[in-house]
């Protein structure tokens, strides 16, 4: 099992109308593999414990004083399920009849010997 965290700070900046807002978006992942390692089953979160990114907005003038407030929905769950059907294999310095690279050959397991 493996897990991954990411993270993304974005601090407030002031403009010439106004301060836009810091924010702060978080991602967590999980996977496992099993059957040999030929499956997994991968969860993600994002924002777990935030359904919705508060930014407050200031802008100003000469003849305005403009505040905003928004809700962005930034919360995310998802579940991922993989397999591998073989195993594919490249043939280094092999090209076909034009020149190009050679298609990867797909290899399946048999009970006894190798089929291609």
């Amino acid at each position: 099992m493996w897990g991954h965290f990411y993270g993304n700070y974005r601090s407030s900046q002031k403009n010439i109308q106004g301060i836009r807002p810091a924010s702060f978006f978080y991602n967590i992942a999980l996977r496992k593999q099993f059957l040999h390692k030929a499956a997994s089953l991968g969860i993600t979160m994002a924002n777990l414990f935030n359904k919705y990114l508060n930014q407050r907005s200031t802008s100003y003038g000469e003849s305005f004083y403009q505040i905003n407030n928004k809700q962005v929905p930034v919360q995310s769950f998802g579940i991922s399920l993989s397999y591998k059907f073989g195993k594919l294999e490249f043939k280094n310095g092999e090209t076909g009849m034009q020149g190009e690279p050679q298609e990867p050959t797909i290899l399946k397991k048999n009970k006894k010997f190798l089929t291609i």
